[in-house]
């Protein structure tokens, strides 16, 4: 992507591109900036899950309840409030917003008054959200299970690989300009790191091998030379006299 244009619009050229190659992901970890609710949205039609946090958060619960703490059900109105009171009634408008209204007594008296997110309106109290709103504060609440930050933590990996990819390869500084040339040069530069990381992963291979045939070397000599001990001193061995080194791996 341009220097001038967001991270998060290129997230779904990306995924055509890998609908032309034929390797659509089911699942994509993305950092918040390409977790919109736009990107998030397109992708679910593509047949793609997009997992990213949410940019944006509203103020801590400790300040001012949110649309997060209101309990809802699948078809997107509240059921219940944080203090567990249900709403009057729930209004979806022309344009699909949702209107919740709540009584206005059990309202005034509610102990959550003066952080709570619904407000005073000439019909009563009322809270009106979106369901763009809605969504995000689902995800919100997603976010914040251990199913989420297990599956997330592989994002992590990636950052790593970046950080020495423009440590070692100084791919951060090309000497080119233009979109083409850089694209050139960061896949040449990536293709020489991948060779590297296939060498090493080799010679780990090899050396694990090595290392588990000279144990079985040395395991080999130190099991005849207490044979050859033995022997010696008794002139034959025992079948209840082997050492018990030899007993257990007969």
């Amino acid at each position: 992507e341009t220097a001038h244009c967001s991270d998060g619009e290129a997230m779904l050229p990306a995924l055509a591109e890998t609908q032309k190659r034929g390797c659509v992901p089911e699942e994509l970890l993305a950092d918040a900036a390409y977790g919109s609710d736009e990107n998030v949205q397109q992708s679910q039609r593509e047949g793609t899950r997009l997992i990213a946090p949410t940019m944006g958060k509203p103020k801590k619960k400790a300040e001012m309840l949110v649309l997060d703490d209101f309990r809802t059900n699948d078809a997107g109105t509240i059921v219940s409030c944080p203090a567990g009171e249900s709403p009057t009634q729930v209004k979806i408008g022309k344009r699909g917003n949702f209107t919740a209204r709540f009584d206005a007594r059990t309202c005034r008296h509610c102990e959550h008054r003066d952080y709570c997110q619904v407000g005073q309106g000439k019909t009563g109290y009322r809270l009106r959200y979106t369901p763009k709103e809605l969504r995000l504060a689902n995800r919100r609440t997603v976010e914040e299970s251990e199913e989420f930050r297990e599956k997330y933590r592989w994002r992590s990996g990636i950052e790593a690989t970046n950080a020495k990819l423009k440590r070692t390869l100084k791919i951060g500084r090309l000497r080119v300009r233009g979109l083409g040339r850089v694209r050139h040069a960061v896949m040449l530069k990536v293709l020489g790191w991948n060779i590297r990381q296939v060498v090493r992963a080799v010679k780990a291979r090899i050396s694990g091998v090595f290392r588990q045939y000279i144990s079985w070397i040395v395991i080999r000599l130190h099991r005849g030379s207490e044979i050859h001990r033995l022997a010696g001193t008794t002139g034959a061995i025992q079948p209840g006299k082997m050492p018990w080194r030899l007993q257990l791996a007969a």
